[in-house]
Formats: C-alpha cells, structure tokens, sequence
C-alpha cells in the first residue's frame, strides 16, 4: 500500500494511531476519548484525531518517524483488499456524518451517495477498459477505487461493518 509522505512539520488535520506520539495530559484536559460506539467498525483513531485537533490540539507530520508495515500473506488477497477497501470507504462517510452537525447531515450524506455510486460506476468502466486493453495494473488501481467509492455510497446509507471483528463458530 502506498503511504502519503509528508514533510515534518506539516499541520495534520487527522492521523492514525499506529506511529503517533501523544501527550496524554494534553489529551485528558482537552477531554479527548475514543468513541466506544463505533465498537469494532474501524475509523475510531480518524474520529479519535479530529476531535483531539478541533480541541485546539496541534498534529503535524514527522518525516524522519519512518514505520515499516509487515503484511501478513492473508492480507494480500483480493477479498481482503476488496473488503477493507469497501469498509475504509463507508467509515470516510459514516464519520463525515456522525461528526456534523445535525442540519448538515442530509446534505453530506447526498454528497458520499452521489459521489460514491459516481466513483463506483466510474472508476468500474475505467477499470474494465483497463483489463480488456490488457493493462492489469489499470484495472486493478480503479476497481479498488470504484470499492472504495461502493464503500462511501454504503455508509452514505448507514451501512457500517466490523472491519476488526473476528469469526465466531462456523462462520469465517
């Protein structure tokens, strides 16, 4: 996966949490804390962020704060590409929604509708031209955009997963 390399210093207006250094006092009298509701659906360090920064809180990027991500094989699939994609796009428009204000709302849901099924068709014709010119790589990139715009149409509609949830009995 392709990471945005940014240069120090640079204001953040949201991060991650898996290379991040905190100070946990500033924090706590900011009155910052992760949004248990969104449980195991992914997004709650984006969410987590965004609050910390609209409070007054200063992020900027660490261009010498290098991380190297070991993927395990069983992440390297299509269907968990496919999956993720999807889950990444309808947390960007469940959280562009829950974070609004309540007159805003109808509107930015309107948006990731319409500009979600907009990516999703596009990027999918984009994506089939792609693999009928024999251009692998083409079709590859823009069938996981179009995902990712299905993704933001679905959450755009309240449909929220649990991108961290774990198989129980029989199911996988």
């Amino acid at each position: 996966m392709r990471r945005n390399h940014l240069e120090t210093g640079v204001p953040l207006r949201e991060f991650a949490m898996g290379n991040v250094l905190l100070d946990v006092a500033l924090v706590r009298r900011r009155g910052v804390r992760f949004d248990s509701g969104l449980g195991l659906s992914g997004g709650e360090d984006t969410a987590f962020s965004r609050s910390l920064v609209r409070a007054g809180a200063r992020a900027v990027a660490c261009a010498e704060s290098i991380v190297v991500d070991h993927i395990p094989s069983s992440r390297t699939t299509r269907r968990f590409v496919r999956t993720r994609t999807i889950s990444h796009g309808r947390t960007r428009s469940a959280l562009a929604v829950t974070v609004a204000r309540p007159w805003l709302r109808p509107g930015i849901r309107a948006a990731a509708l319409t500009g979600g099924l907009l990516r999703a068709v596009g990027f999918s014709c984009v994506a089939t031209a792609g693999a009928t010119l024999g251009r692998r790589d083409l079709s590859a990139r823009m069938t996981r955009r179009a995902w990712f715009g299905w993704g933001r149409a679905m959450g755009a509609v309240g449909g929220y997963g649990e991108e961290y949830g774990r198989a129980t009995g029989g199911r996988s």
